[in-house]
């Protein structure tokens, strides 16, 4: 794991944004920031993804990166362009 791996890991906001409207949504990204990120090895990842806000075609959401052992590898923070026109709802 190094801090190109973990700023890509701010990318899956982009194919979140749509599950706030309930809707299998997605999004170009703006930009991504990755304020705070740890090395360490770890085998297996957990991502936790909150998109934070949808509105006028604009989302807002944060990843964060966990390692096995839940020590916190990495946050980031992902500005999209949501797109929603002909999609299917979410189940």
């Amino acid at each position: 794991m190094d801090a190109t791996r973990l700023a890509e890991h701010g990318n899956f906001v982009s194919s979140s944004a749509g599950r706030p409207l309930g809707v299998s949504g997605y999004g170009n990204g703006v930009d991504n920031r990755l304020p705070s990120c740890r090395m360490m090895p770890s085998v297996l990842v957990l991502i936790a993804i909150r998109v934070q806000a949808v509105e006028r075609s604009f989302g807002d959401g944060l990843v964060y990166t966990f390692a096995e052992d839940g020590t916190l590898l990495a946050t980031a923070s992902q500005r999209v362009i949501v797109r929603l026109e002909g999609l299917k709802p979410s189940r």
